[in-house]
């Protein structure tokens, strides 16, 4: 690949993460000037400080998996390599368009000497399991629409069909695939723990009838509805409208709303923190491709 060529593909990788930045600046301020903190005691800040270290440690999962996904298409990268790509361009997915996350990722890739037809499919391969995981999920938000089903039948059903999809992509396609499975599927049960426990600082003086599994279910399927939701940064807007649909008779609606901007607060301070650690690690390249 020309010199030429990797620099320009360097470039655009790296101006979509600092169009990623400027744009989750502004998210950060819009957020923080919707409410007012004053509510908030020294115990929650401390919480949500926790949260936002936690869903920002999270993200290595995704970027392992990416390498696992890669793996499975026999490209070898190191995890510090796929953790700094994965995590540069990840910010992008701010931007409007719910795609430059992606574009940014495979210009890095290119830049740095993997073919683009892989990088394409790697990306493909992570959609597809992503969606189908989340949906999964969603498994654990059924007592919410339908009462008569009970909480712990469907944690039941949903532990038994992720364990069949893990085991059937090891067994008939390939164990990396396998291993991404459950790195995506533990992401996204952190992502809807970290929520729950938001819903909690917000509301801890409401009874609220249903487990920390089926909040989980009902906000990563919210998730998967904002991944899929053309032209919506990072689903803004999107996941949070199917939340206060789980939600409303069960959440009062102000604390609801509340809740879901200060989960936003915590995801987007998550993946700057994400972002900065991605951009220590050295950009030295440690496989030929």
């Amino acid at each position: 690949m020309k010199i030429f060529h990797k620099r320009y593909l360097n470039f655009f990788g790296g101006a979509l993460g600092i169009a990623g930045i400027i744009f989750v600046a502004g998210r950060l301020y819009k957020y923080a000037d919707q409410i007012h903190f004053d509510f908030l005691s020294a115990t929650d800040v401390l919480i949500l400080a926790v949260l936002i270290g936690i869903y920002g440690a999270s993200n290595l999962l995704l970027a392992v998996a990416w390498r696992r996904v890669l793996a499975s298409l026999q490209i070898q990268v190191d995890n510090f390599w796929a953790v700094r790509i994965y995590g540069v361009s990840q910010l992008a997915k701010y931007l409007p368009g719910n795609i430059f996350q992606f574009a940014g990722r495979q210009a890095l890739g290119m830049a740095a000497g993997i073919s683009g037809t892989p990088l394409l499919k790697s990306t493909a391969y992570e959609v597809l399991m992503l969606a189908l995981a989340s949906s999964l999920f969603g498994i654990l938000a059924i007592p919410l629409v339908w009462n008569a089903a009970s909480e712990m039948t469907m944690l039941l059903s949903f532990v038994a069909v992720m364990a069949f999809v893990g085991w059937a992509l090891g067994r008939y396609f390939s164990h990396h695939l396998a291993a991404a499975w459950w790195l995506h599927s533990s992401f996204l049960a952190i992502s809807g723990m970290v929520f729950g426990a938001a819903l909690w600082v917000v509301s801890p003086q409401h009874h609220i009838p249903v487990s920390v599994a089926t909040i989980g279910g009902a906000y990563i399927l919210a998730w998967l509805v904002g991944l899929l939701t053309p032209g919506a940064p990072a689903g803004v807007g999107v996941r949070e409208a199917v939340l206060l649909f789980f939600f409303t008779n069960i959440v009062p609606p102000g604390d609801m709303v509340l809740a879901v901007v200060i989960g936003r607060i915590v995801t987007v301070a998550g993946d700057l923190i994400f972002f900065a650690l991605a951009n220590m690690i050295q950009r030295e390249i440690h496989e030929e491709y």
